[in-house]
């Protein structure tokens, strides 16, 4: 696929940040469901080849991104294909290995050994990267409608307290979920730990459309999904009011898990250090407006009775 193809392609991946930025500028929501302004600076135009040479530099499946004051300046989109027989990507800012993202294998679609990953990867001016991309058995093309993946964006050192600003923060805070445009089931995250930096994968549920609300167990191992109606007073998502007392009340008539219990504020664990990645307990007014129940790879949701 050359690259004027690539670039007026309808890729469900690629165009979501642009139908992103393009809402955003329009249409102002309320601030939880606004991903940081670092992620909405966007734009349509690709930079120079010169540019995207000095400022990115894949080598098989390692990206270096160089991050010196002279360049940072510049809006630069790179497409690339990544043998995923080698299911990791390493990245790097100037020598310094700063991401590593797995790409784990997902039930129900062909092992990822042996396929590619056609990827777009976007640096933006104000130090945030932005990488996705739809994988493939094929090198030269792919389906528009076929397993999409998100990566965690993320901000170069110069820019680190925006990476610390959004510790433990919802997924629509971190660049992950955005409003005014649904979040497909076949996409899924490629999150990085807040606290050990090992990667892990998520799949998402638009729990409000489909009239449930979700209880993540103590340490995430299971999540439990519940109509609306099933339990008297049951909080909704949007929901403004949450009274504790009628929670506590909910909470009593959850059934037992393997992994402690099932509460209203248990945050999204990291599956490998169980530190908290979406901090509900300090965070409790993001609870209600973080619609979509988020979940392990391959995990499998309970439901109530």
């Amino acid at each position: 696929m050359n690259r004027y193809i690539l670039l007026v392609s309808v890729s469900i991946i690629g165009a979501i940040f642009r139908h992103f930025v393009k809402k955003q500028s329009q249409n102002k929501t309320a601030d939880y469901d606004q991903a940081p302004d670092s992620f909405k600076n966007i734009i349509d135009t690709i930079a120079p080849d010169d540019l995207i040479k000095s400022r990115v530099k894949i080598i098989e499946n390692e990206i270096y991104i160089t991050n010196s004051p002279d360049i940072r300046g510049a809006d630069v989109e790179v497409f690339t294909v990544f043998d995923l027989n080698d299911p990791i990507l390493n990245i790097y800012e100037n020598e310094n290995l700063i991401h590593r993202f797995t790409i784990e294998s997902r039930d129900g679609y062909p092992d990822v050994s042996g396929r590619y990953l056609h990827s777009s990867i976007r640096v933006n001016s104000d130090s945030s990267v932005q990488m996705d991309g739809i994988i493939s058995d094929d090198r030269d093309i792919y389906d528009k409608d076929g397993e999409g993946i998100r990566f965690q964006p993320f901000f170069l050192s110069n820019k680190e307290s925006s990476n610390t600003s959004l510790k433990g923060q919802g997924l629509f805070q971190r660049g992950l979920h955005f409003s005014g445009f649904i979040t497909s089931r076949n996409i899924r995250f490629i999150c990085i730990c807040d606290e050990c930096r090992m990667s892990f994968s998520l799949e998402c549920y638009h729990a409000g459309f489909s009239e449930l609300q979700y209880f993540y167990s103590t340490n995430s191992k299971e999540i439990l999904f519940v109509r609306y109606g099933e339990i008297e007073n049951l909080p909704v998502q949007l929901q403004k009011d949450i009274n504790a007392d009628i929670i506590t009340k909910v909470e009593n008539q959850l059934p037992q898990t393997k992994d402690g219990n099932f509460r209203f504020y248990n945050g999204l664990k990291c599956p490998h250090c169980s530190a908290d990645y979406i901090d509900f307990e300090n965070h409790k007014e993001r609870r209600t407006n973080e619609y979509y129940a988020n979940f392990y790879l391959n995990q499998k949701p309970l439901y109530f009775n």
